[in-house]
């Protein structure tokens, strides 16, 4: 699903981070057989959580903003000009600002899974990593734990890729000294008779960077970060509602309410539903 940011930054309830990991998840928190004690602190967890997406946001933003106003004033000059070209300035800054900022996201959703499902995981994001063809330690607990058909545990398996490519190009940045691993930023640049947006890359010693564009790449990252915070919670209320014949039901993005666009609600499921439209008409 696309994250797309808006032109013109937004972070009250319009804005898909705070409608989806505060005001969504407090909602979703009374559906969960969870003490008040827990519910309380998911609550605090969630409030600086959504603070830390905000940020990467504010990040790609930058980038987003200035990629435009260079673009439509370099397109405004007449003919390219390789010595003119387009420039985003702070462009590696805000690129690794992104990175480490979410990675700290990730590690502050390390105390919201321990809350949620018992465990005891220490809060750094590569829990949610796997490493080396290994499950990550999320992983393996959840399996231990809830057991290997739990819906939790398809669930990080099909996180653990995107979440792993961006931890390498977090430590690409963090640990440069070492020579592994490099993180290729590419600033604007000339493409034959036009040029190429700005875009960044991973490069390991046993290959090239594979460069793509750095806005769309972050457009996708923030809409993965969400969604993984947000399901982390609608797991656990299909796997514990605090009340039989609750079902937690998306509402397809054309029909959200742009001044706060939630994504899930509960609901009563079939059965239950029906029974009470039998039971009022008998009323009637």
């Amino acid at each position: 699903m696309p994250f797309n940011m808006q032109l013109i930054s937004n972070h009250g309830s319009t804005n898909p981070i705070v409608a989806r990991l505060t005001l969504q998840t407090f909602e979703l928190l009374k559906w969960i057989e969870i003490s008040d004690a827990q519910q309380n602190r998911l609550t605090g967890l969630m409030h600086q959580t959504h603070l830390r997406l905000l940020r990467c946001y504010d990040h790609a933003y930058r980038i987003k903003l200035a990629e435009r106003d260079q673009l439509e004033h370099w397109q405004a000059s007449g003919p390219i000009n390789p010595k003119k070209l387009p420039y985003v300035i702070d462009l590696e800054a805000d690129v690794e600002g992104f990175l480490m900022t979410a990675t700290q996201y990730l590690r502050d959703l390390v105390p919201v899974f321990n809350t949620l499902w018992g465990a005891s995981l220490k809060p750094e994001a590569r829990r949610f990593w796997r490493m080396r063809s290994q499950s990550s330690e999320a992983e393996k607990w959840s399996i231990k734990t809830l057991g290997p058909d739990h819906p939790l545990v398809p669930f990080l398996q099909a996180n653990e890729p995107w979440i792993a490519e961006l931890i390498k190009r977090r430590n690409a940045v963090e640990h440069r000294e070492d020579g592994r691993d490099r993180l290729v930023i590419d600033n604007f640049r000339a493409l034959g008779p036009t040029i190429a947006p700005p875009a960044w890359g991973r490069e390991t010693q046993a290959r090239k960077a594979v460069m793509s564009p750095i806005v769309a790449g972050m457009e996708e990252l923030l809409s993965l970060l969400l969604s993984f915070g947000e399901e982390l919670f609608v797991i656990a209320v299909m796997a514990r509602p605090r009340w039989k014949h609750v079902v937690v039901r998306e509402i397809p993005e054309e029909m959200r309410n742009p001044n706060c666009p939630i994504r899930f609600i509960t609901t009563l499921d079939e059965e239950m539903a029906k029974h009470l439209t039998e039971a009022a008409s008998r009323t009637n």
